[in-house]
């Protein structure tokens, strides 16, 4: 149906009932507006929750409809530490020797979850005894996080983690582009399409299949993708993307033409295109 007929539904649909909304993930003012209007309000206790990572759209959405502002605060010296090395050192201490240097690195991104998992996840895959390779690591990532670009900032730390990647597994986290956003992958799916598409290739002594599960582990244990369902051995069963780990994904497959997002105008598109070529054959 159109997005008028659908507003149209939507709005009588709620026009009786009391309810919360929840719109996860507002870019643009115009967004908000195009359901804003659609939401009846009659004055029965009914509540909308917008998340935005945009300070201009939430401040847009809490006036128009005198509302409140809440901004998440980044998590505490403490917080950040136990979660850095959580990641990092998959839970134990950090070695004495490297504590210095890991501070350092922990408090270049503030308290920012995201950023600091993603970091930890790279650091994991480091060798605990060459302080050297440590302290260059430490080196190219930087000065701490312009406050005024956070975004900006967060992709450099994501692009680090991607350019960490071994060769092997670039294509295959790649190849996460073809998912939705916030879609549920399933392991066993995305590991046949792994063999299948040829990213994976048999190591002498081990199945094809024990090579890809390995790969898989690998994106975990490096926090780009996560599990959120499991099977009884404790594999995953089901996992996600983060979103801003799905857009940097977009744009080097968009980059390196290795995949290609099909919108709904381009399948238009290609159904006319599709046409045409039956009409000349």
């Amino acid at each position: 149906m159109s997005s008028n007929r659908l507003k149209a539904l939507a709005k009588v649909f709620l026009q009786s009932r009391r309810y919360v909304l929840v719109f996860d993930d507002v870019w643009t003012i115009q967004a908000w507006e195009a359901i804003r209007y659609v939401l009846p309000d009659v004055n029965n206790g009914s509540r909308v929750i917008v998340t935005t990572r945009l300070f201009d759209v939430a401040s847009f959405c809490s006036i128009e409809c005198n509302g409140y502002d809440y901004e998440l605060k980044p998590l505490s010296a403490e917080e950040a530490w136990n979660l850095f090395r959580q990641k990092a050192f998959h839970g134990n201490l950090c070695p004495s020797h490297l504590e210095r240097i890991c501070r350092k690195i922990k408090k270049k991104y503030g308290g920012l979850p995201l950023a600091i998992v993603a970091i930890g996840g790279v650091l994991a895959t480091k060798n605990w005894t060459n302080i050297r390779e440590w302290g260059m690591l430490n080196h190219n990532l930087g000065p701490e996080l312009d406050s005024n670009d956070k975004f900006g900032s967060m992709r450099i730390v994501l692009l680090l983690s991607f350019n960490d990647l071994p060769y092997y597994l670039k294509p295959c986290f790649l190849y996460l582009s073809i998912y939705p956003e916030d879609h549920l992958i399933e392991r066993n799916t995305l590991i046949y399409r792994w063999i299948t598409e040829g990213f994976v290739k048999q190591k002498e002594g081990r199945t094809v299949e024990d090579v890809a599960e390995g790969y898989l582990n690998e994106l975990i244990n490096r926090s780009l993708l996560h599990p959120v369902q499991y099977n009884d051995d404790g594999s995953m069963k089901l996992g996600w993307i983060h979103d801003l780990y799905r857009e940097l994904i977009l744009s080097k497959s968009r980059d390196d033409n290795f995949t290609t997002t099909v919108d709904e105008q381009t399948k238009l598109w290609l159904k006319k295109l599709d046409a045409c070529q039956s009409m000349a054959r």
